[in-house]
């Protein structure tokens, strides 16, 4: 994005210089002045940093006589605009809240083209317009300080402007502001700066924008939940070394023999696949599971398995030759295979660009998948054919784990089973919801007679018992 310029308000009010010239005033008045300094920015950020420079020169240059106090980070740039115009506070180093309405194209998306350009406008005429309104606001501008050029932050790589297409975008609660990024699809967020890192922390938010200061000394880069940017696979590679304390994933870290819980037809439903995991094949795979150094601490139903087309699809018939998105999970695409399908592999990150690009005709995934990706954008039809029994799990490094105090271990296996229940019955109780949404954005919901899909691919589903699952049998699973 091209950037925003921001500037520097330094303004004495009315009652610092009455205080100071006023006739008759007690003479511990005349001889010690005390200016407040309020800025929304932390320490580090060259706003607060050009404020302790001006605390030097003025402490400096009144010998003492004038104490300058900075409050950095605590107050939101509207409150510390509003208290510096009310005589609450002397002074700020703040953005560019102060300036009136009617000149708030000096901080406008997209206005400027450079600094020096800025810098013209400010001190032409519509910067001395802008400057003498603020002085009837009770505040005098002292001196412009360049931030840099504004920059976006995001948990994944956006590279048009169709990548921002409904991004919860943290900004100031600035309406010209929210107005130009509503226009390019995003969905803007008002979040007070003193609240930035928390609200991308906790998900309020999902990215930024912000000069570089700003995202530096805000810690930006500590946001740590990394969603959308990495495959599923690498995420399990990663876990699994330790480079990576935890995953909340697919089913990628199960050992390949027990790779049936997450096989299709094989499970009839959640409570089925739960009775399956609980007993004597799930604590089996487990086990296999911290010999790989991965402790698993909980399960996620995600809902189950759906296609997506750009046709209605009745009949394995109609699957015939497509080329149908998969995770380049080698049961998965033998099953497709067998269905006579053209399954094409292409990592999650990706797949919305493949069906866009046409890399891929069709997608299969469950609901909340469909949804967050946006699908209906680029599929039309919904095919309800409910071929997986879809879950991921909670995992967390083993011998980081093994490290934890018996407090901390106690605590994070407690967070794992209060996140898995609580986010299994949010999709319990919400599929039903996106399954509705994606008909209002006008997916066409097809449900076909998913029997058919499922003895065509059953000899596949056997096959794969004997020669990839053979530490039990799909009787054994089905006796659950």
């Amino acid at each position: 994005m091209k950037a925003l310029r921001w500037s520097l308000a330094l303004a004495f009010i009315g009652l610092t210089f009455t205080l100071v010239v006023c006739p008759g005033a007690p003479a511990w008045a005349q001889n010690k002045v005390v200016i407040r300094i309020g800025s929304p920015f932390k320490a580090g950020h060259i706003l607060v940093d050009a404020a302790e420079k001006f605390k030097a020169l003025v402490t400096q240059g009144s010998g003492g006589r004038i104490e300058v106090q900075i409050d950095a980070g605590n107050l939101s740039e509207e409150e510390i605009n509003k208290r510096n115009s009310a005589g609450q506070l002397e002074m700020q180093s703040n953005g560019t809240m102060f300036l009136p309405a009617e000149y708030y194209f000096f901080s406008g998306p997209y206005v400027m083209k450079d600094f020096e350009h800025f810098m013209r406008v400010w001190d032409g005429r519509m910067g001395q317009a802008a400057r003498a309104k603020i002085e009837q606001n009770n505040m005098k501008y002292l001196g412009t300080v360049y931030r840099g050029l504004r920059q976006m932050t995001a948990k994944k790589p956006i590279y048009t402007p169709a990548d921002v297409y409904s991004l919860k975008l943290r900004l100031p609660n600035v309406p010209t502001w929210m107005v130009v990024w509503k226009v390019m699809d995003a969905d803007p967020i008002g979040v007070p700066l003193p609240e930035l890192h928390n609200a991308l922390k906790t998900g309020k938010a999902e990215s930024s924008e912000g000069d570089l200061p700003q995202i530096a000394s805000f810690k930006l880069d500590e946001v740590q939940i990394d969603a959308g940017t990495k495959s599923e696979e690498e995420i399990v590679k990663l876990n699994s070394t330790g480079a990576l304390e935890m995953q909340s994933n697919g089913t990628m870290f199960l050992p390949s023999q027990y790779y049936f819980f997450s096989g299709p037809y094989v499970m009839r439903d959640f409570e089925h696949f739960m009775r399956v995991w609980d007993g004597r094949l799930g604590q089996a795979a487990r086990a296999q599971m911290e010999k790989n150094n991965m402790k698993y601490l909980g399960t996620v139903y995600r809902g189950l398995r759906q296609m997506t087309a750009k046709k209605p699809i009745y009949t394995p018939a109609d699957v015939y030759g497509l080329k149908l998105r998969l995770p380049n999970i080698p049961t998965w695409l033998a099953v497709w295979k067998a269905m006579d399908a053209n399954p094409i592999a292409v990592p999650l990150p990706e797949l919305y660009s493949s069906l866009k690009t046409g890399k891929a005709e069709s997608s299969e995934g469950d609901l909340p998948q469909i949804s967050s990706f946006k699908l209906d954008e680029v599929q039309t039809h919904l095919i309800i054919t409910n071929h997986l029994v879809q879950t991921g799990g909670i995992v967390i490094n083993k011998p980081f784990f093994d490290k934890l105090s018996k407090a901390d271990q106690d605590l994070i296996v407690k967070a794992g089973k209060e996140a898995e229940a609580w986010a299994n019955n949010k999709i319990k109780t919400g599929e039903a919801a996106i399954l509705v949404d994606l008909q209002r954005k006008g997916m066409q919901v097809i449900i076909p007679d998913a029997e058919t899909f499922r003895v065509k691919g059953r000899p596949a589903v056997e096959e794969l018992f004997k020669k990839e699952w053979p530490v039990t049998t799909w009787q054994e699973v089905l006796a659950y």
